[in-house]
């Protein structure tokens, strides 16, 4: 699914490292910017959210419901 600026989601995973005792945060998050890539293993797109203020890949986040 490719998301754009404004969408809201919440985490389908945990993005951060567990083993660090970081861990994605379960609230409802909002897209604030979106890039494009090609590298190979991701889902084509990396989102920013006011949350989460690093690329992480759009993989690991649903839409809100």
């Amino acid at each position: 699914m490719k998301f754009k600026v404004g969408d809201r989601v919440v985490a389908s995973g945990n993005y951060h490292d567990e083993q660090l005792g970081q861990f994605a945060t379960a609230d409802v998050q909002t897209i604030i910017e979106i890039q494009s890539t090609d590298l190979e293993g991701t889902s084509g797109q990396w989102v920013k959210t006011d949350h989460e203020p690093s690329w992480t890949d759009s993989y690991w986040f649903d839409l809100a419901e």
